[in-house]
């Protein structure tokens, strides 16, 4: 008898329709750094354990607003000379998204015109996360950096 199980995969749909996995976390006040444009390193990375259902996330910040994507480079923004287009959301101070239905492993921030703080609740499914690709626009994802 085999102990090799098949893991759950990344379109079982059974795994997005029960409740999720909670997951909240928060980054200490000034702990995301500012947006350097197309300086990768210039962000700040959560790992999720499992792939999410959704997350929902606010700008924690007084006095900066928050940019949050699904890739360094996206959320960074391209450097000076280099393609115009941008990859992330932006949060104004103390604003919120609305509950968004994607699903990923990572998420990164960074601040706009200085250092800001974010808070996450995710729903997680069961969906180990090296199940899903890693985003980016090299995997020919043009949306996410």
């Amino acid at each position: 008898m085999g102990l090799k199980w098949p893991k759950t995969g990344i379109n079982h749909a059974p795994a997005y329709q029960v409740s999720a996995i909670p997951y909240i976390t928060r980054s200490a006040y000034g702990e995301v750094p500012a947006a350097v444009p197309g300086d990768t390193t210039a962000t700040l990375k959560i790992t999720f354990p499992f792939v999410t259902r959704f997350i929902a996330v606010k700008n924690a910040h007084y006095t900066n607003p928050l940019r949050f994507g699904v890739s360094a480079l996206g959320v960074a923004g391209p450097a000076s000379g280099q393609n115009t287009s941008t990859n992330y959301m932006e949060l104004g101070i103390g604003s919120a998204s609305n509950r968004l239905e994607i699903k990923t492993k990572e998420l990164y921030f960074a601040g706009t015109g200085g250092t800001s703080t974010f808070e996450v609740l995710a729903g997680l499914t069961t969906i180990e996360a090296d199940q899903l690709l890693t985003l980016t626009a090299s995997n020919g994802l043009d949306g996410v950096g």
